[in-house]
């Protein structure tokens, strides 16, 4: 496929990134107030030129949401008026449309609502970046790549990008362009020599007869660009896999008989069904040779009794394969059909979040040899969660309830009976009763927000967030002046009531070494956090190195919280809170180098970051005498072999947490998949910067934000990573390269940290 008959007429491609702020580390990418409300908007979704598409309905917290709105949008920050977004005010879903007269940049688009009769808006919660088309020049090679699952090593089919010899340009980063409608990106990855392959761990997902369509995003040094439709793999198979449901079945004599549903795996071309043979032998079956629905004749004459197997050859353009005993005919005296009236599963209740117990229908079913199945007129959710065992018509779930809250409206699983005579279907009432115990988000509060003149001393007291992104965060500038008060909760939408218990741990205390929040206190009923009630002088020098040990400035506090409650049938609802606290050193000058807020949130799936403001303050005596000017500045991330920290925040024991000694074995684990000598390359942009493609992050010259480059932050697991990452940064003011290679000639700090988690 040749970029330069695709994109001839072709000037840009859209990227629409769906971002939040969250308040907490949540299941999901959200946007949440103080009350129990959120909203939240899935993914992210690059298309073609010219094309329209919609981004899904975003999902909620709470009440139902309606009359949607768009109520701003902006380009480059500044206000902008266009007809290209138009949302609906039912469903929220958002139309793009008429994109080849946009121009180019980053849009952000606000987003308000209604529910239970409360306004809220959401103030950039959508954001779609416009990007130039793909340069001309670049071929995939092959462009539909054919899987034959028969073949010997067929995970390792592969494409390989390649350019024109007289194209100029340099490819340093290639990328699997995300799509919001596709569900199996992840089965593929690229490296960074544009060579894309099958993902080990997903394999078995691929099924014969589908065709995966990817397209590729392009990185040079200049600008971003994606190729559309770049290559198709299209996986093949002989016949596998077939089944009848009911395989086994009973029929009356002389009585005519149609096989129930069929499935069967393999590539649909030219594909065929034959009896191969019937055990005892008989004339008796038919089977349709394009459908492979089996017959039984009326006044067949087969004897009461007998019983029936036959085996089943199936063929396609790909070969043949045999089934043998694939059917199974019992000839009985008389059977009952289902009676539909007395087909019935009681209504049942549950909370958010908690599991469906296995449950059968209601005593009094009339009918003989039944098989039961889930209706297929049930919604794909209904279908994904749920399962009806065959032979005894158990509903069950087959996975965590993801269902939300409906108290009002049940859920409506339809369940179908049925005998070669007759079938009744019957619709089992779900009511998805709110969790009381459930909650979003809990704060502490933050000290950015203090602000920040020359000449004036810096506070580091802590207040109720004004911006959800500083939420809690706290940055104590040397180690130094650190409030005596405690910490406490400042805002939280925890249930209230005496019927609520609400607990409260700390469930890691993470810092460089050893001993870090050595003495840190948590009051379990209260919440309020002492970060040493050893010391009683904000000045004690003994107070920020009982908090915070090491060279690396800061940490992390992981906070579980627990909501439970004295009703024991409600599920309790656990959620694990992370405090941030930065200590930036200052140099032998004073020089102390900052962003803010110090925490960005990037999804390692996708490669999203949020945004930071970087700068260089002159500081002294608990003063701020200058800021400095940042147009020579250069930074660079320069970590040593264990200057890059992780720290999970979930239950992934295989990625681990840095400790004393020891990178993790996330970090590691990236490391060896950037395949360098040394780790001080992993994350720079100055070093091996030919690979930037191919680096886990690195610092954009000129901005300072954080680049994450999708699919990098990945464990042996092949799972991605849900923490906090730490690394080295070195600045030189000079704007001089040489200057970054020690820490003597630079200001060598920990400055920013990356929190990783694929729903941001």
């Amino acid at each position: 496929m040749n970029l330069k008959d695709l994109f001839t007429k072709c000037l840009m491609f859209l990227a629409i990134s769906l971002l939040g702020h969250l308040a907490v580390s949540c299941t999901d990418t959200e946007e949440t107030d103080s009350s129990n409300f959120a909203l939240y908007y899935y993914g992210v979704t690059d298309i073609g030129p010219s094309m329209n598409f919609e981004l899904k309905e975003p999902s909620y917290i709470g009440g139902a949401p309606y009359d949607f709105a768009i109520t701003n949008i902006t380009l480059k920050d500044e206000s902008y008026s266009t007809e290209s977004f138009v949302i609906n005010e039912s469903t929220g879903a958002i139309t793009i449309q008429n994109t080849e007269n946009l121009s180019t940049g980053l849009y952000k688009i606000s987003v308000s609502c209604y529910s239970n009769g409360k306004y809220y808006e959401f103030k950039d919660i959508v954001q779609v970046n416009i990007l130039l088309a793909a340069p001309e020049g670049i071929t995939v090679i092959p462009s539909d790549v054919i899987v034959n699952l028969d073949e010997e090593k067929w995970e390792e089919s592969s494409a390989q990008v390649t350019t024109e010899k007289d194209t100029h340009i340099s490819i340093i980063g290639y990328d699997i362009a995300a799509d919001g409608n596709k569900d199996y990106l992840d089965y593929f990855t690229v490296s960074e020599t544009g060579k894309i392959t099958i993902v080990s761990k997903y394999k078995d997902r691929l099924e014969p007869g589908k065709q995966y369509t990817l397209s590729l995003k392009l990185t040079t040094r200049v600008d971003e660009y994606i190729y559309a439709d770049a290559v198709t793999f299209s996986v093949v198979a002989k016949p596998y896999n077939l089944e009848y449901s009911p395989k086994n079945v009973n029929v009356e004599y002389n009585v005519e008989l149609t096989s129930g549903d069929m499935s069967i795996q393999g590539s649909p071309e030219e594909m065929a069904f034959r009896i191969k043979s019937i055990s005892p032998t008989t004339d008796a079956f038919k089977i349709d040779p394009s459908t492979g629905k089996i017959t039984l004749k009326e006044n067949n004459g087969l004897e009461v009794g007998s019983i029936f197997k036959l085996d089943i050859t199936v063929s396609n353009k790909y070969g043949e394969r045999d089934f043998p005993e694939a059917y199974t005919v019992n000839i009985i005296d008389f059977m009952d059909p289902v009676d539909e009236n007395t087909f019935k599963y009681k209504a049942t209740n549950i909370y958010e979040g908690q599991e469906l117990k296995p449950l059968s229908y209601e005593e009094g079913l009339i009918g003989d040899d039944l098989t039961f199945s889930l209706a297929t007129d049930n919604s794909d959710e209904i279908l994904k969660l749920f399962k009806v065992e065959e032979k005894t018509g158990e509903i069950s779930m087959v996975k965590a309830n993801t269902l939300k809250a409906n108290d009002n409206t049940p859920y409506e699983i339809k369940v179908t009976a049925s005998n070669y005579k007759s079938n009744a279907t019957t619709t089992f009432k779900l009511t998805v009763m709110t969790n009381p115990n459930m909650f979003t988000f809990v704060s502490y509060g933050t000290n950015l927000e203090n602000t920040w003149e020359v000449g004036q001393k810096t506070s580091h007291k802590y207040t109720k967030e004004k911006n959800p992104t500083n939420r809690n965060l706290f940055r104590y500038i040397n180690k130094g002046n650190i409030p005596l008060e405690p910490l406490t909760i400042l805002d939280s939408d925890l249930p209230n009531g005496s019927n609520f218990i609400v607990e409260y741990s700390i469930d890691e205390r993470y810092t460089s070494t050893t001993g870090g929040f050595k003495y840190t206190e948590i009051n379990s009923s209260t919440g309020e956090i002492n970060l040493d009630p050893t010391t009683t002088s904000e000045s004690d020098k003994n107070r920020g190195g009982n908090i915070f040990t090491g060279k690396f400035e800061g940490g992390v506090l992981l906070i579980k919280v627990t909501v439970s409650n004295t009703d024991p049938e409600i599920p309790p609802v656990t959620k694990r809170i992370p405090l941030f606290f930065n200590t930036p050193k200052k140099t032998g000058n004073n020089l102390i180098l900052t962003y803010t807020p110090f925490v960005v949130k990037a999804n390692p799936r996708t490669g999203i970051c949020s945004q930071s403001k970087c700068e260089v303050v002159n500081w002294n005596s608990q003063k701020i005498n200058s800021f400095e000017d940042m147009s020579k500045v250069i930074l660079d991330f320069r970590g040593g072999n264990l200057e890059y920290l992780f720290y999970r925040f979930n239950d992934n024991e295989n990625h681990g947490s840095s400790a004393a000694g020891n990178a993790s074995s996330l970090i590691n684990n990236v490391f060896a998949n950037y395949a360098s000598s040394q780790k001080i390359n992993m994350m720079s942009y100055y070093l091996e910067s030919d690979r930037l493609g191919a680096k886990p992050a690195y610092i954009q010259p000129g901005d300072f934000q954080i680049k994450i480059n999708p699919g990098k932050w990945i464990g042996s697991d092949n799972e991605y990573a849900n923490g906090v990452v730490i690394a080295k940064v070195r600045g030189a003011l000079s704007g001089t390269q040489s200057d970054l290679d020690s820490d003597g000639t630079s200001i060598p700090v920990f400055p920013v940290f990356i929190w990783l988690d694929e729903n941001f």
